[in-house]
């Protein structure tokens, strides 16, 4: 029979766990808040506007709901997030040689929001966070119920299936 004490020790260890799995996104959500800075100036935007235009226009978007927006970061890059914003980091534009490789930067983001990428990813995100919660209480059940490392597998396969890893071998 198990003592109390070794029961009440695996009940808290999986009490443990199960804060450490909800904690942790927590801390890092809070964390990538304080991003970049978005730069206004009127001269660049209007160049933005112009310049994106007859993109958005091509790509059967409405120009008054795309925006192109410029962050405050040395990093030589470009992304989409939710909605119909374009954001292009500044040492994108201090590395282009033109405005033709902005454009052609902007041109393929664009794609991306008429693709409409950024809907999908936040599936994908859902689905992720299912499997790794799921497998983190299958594991520390397995852990409660005596099966250490059987539910330390779990919980290690779990995080490597959300994470789209490849198949263990």
């Amino acid at each position: 029979m198990k003592s109390p004490v070794s029961r009440f020790a695996r009940l808290f260890m999986v009490a443990v766990l199960l804060v450490c799995a909800t904690v942790q996104p927590a801390v890092a959500q809070s964390d990538s808040d304080s991003g970049p800075q978005v730069l206004r100036d009127t001269e660049t935007e209007l160049l933005f506007k112009d310049m994106s235009r007859p993109l958005i226009v091509a790509g059967g978007l409405d120009p008054n709901s795309v925006n192109v927006t410029l962050l405050n970061d040395a990093e030589i890059n470009a992304f989409v997030s939710q909605g119909q914003t374009v954001y292009l980091q500044s040492g994108l534009l201090e590395a282009a040689d033109n405005v033709n490789q902005v454009q052609g930067v902007v041109a393929h983001e664009l794609g991306h929001v008429i693709a409409g990428d950024s809907i999908r990813s936040g599936q994908g995100e859902k689905q992720a966070a299912g499997i790794s919660i799921l497998s983190l209480v299958l594991g520390a059940m397995a852990v409660a119920a005596g099966a250490g490392e059987a539910g330390m597998g779990i919980m290690m396969a779990g995080q490597r299936a959300a994470l789209g890893g490849e198949r263990l071998a």
